[in-house]
């Protein structure tokens, strides 16, 4: 969810109900840039909505540090944030170039942080 207002209100909505939000950290606006700080814009803002709304969060398709670091801090302190990373971005490094995946695969001291991640619990499941 692109506007953060829509996503504000799902957020309201899913926990009236007792649902799951689940996001895939995607900004189009950057995405044909640099799709790193798309990851870190909205993972920072879905961690801070779901803060505020106290909604159920479920990040999905983790791949960066930065959002691994910002996951692991939030997680510390809010019980209703999880999240998953995928097979490739565990098993693949950037330098391999004939993959096409979104997110994109990641640089080998992001794949190093994911592991950690998975080691030490911040990291909730694996999913494709």
């Amino acid at each position: 969810v692109m506007d953060s207002e829509i996503m504000y209100k799902a957020m309201l909505k899913a926990k009236d109900n007792g649902w799951v939000i689940m996001s895939h950290a995607e900004d189009h606006r950057f995405s044909a840039r640099d799709m790193r700080i798309a990851d870190i814009i909205m993972t920072l803002r879905d961690i801070y909505l779901a803060k505020e709304t106290g909604a159920r969060l479920h990040m999905s398709h983790v791949s960066t540090k930065e959002a691994i670091k910002y996951l692991k801090e939030a997680k510390g302190k809010y019980n209703n944030i999880t999240c998953e990373v995928t097979p490739h971005h565990i098993c693949l490094t950037k330098d391999v170039n004939n993959y096409r995946v979104n997110p994109p695969i990641r640089e080998k001291e992001d794949v190093k942080e994911v592991i950690r991640a998975i080691k030490d619990g911040t990291v909730d499941c694996i999913g494709t």
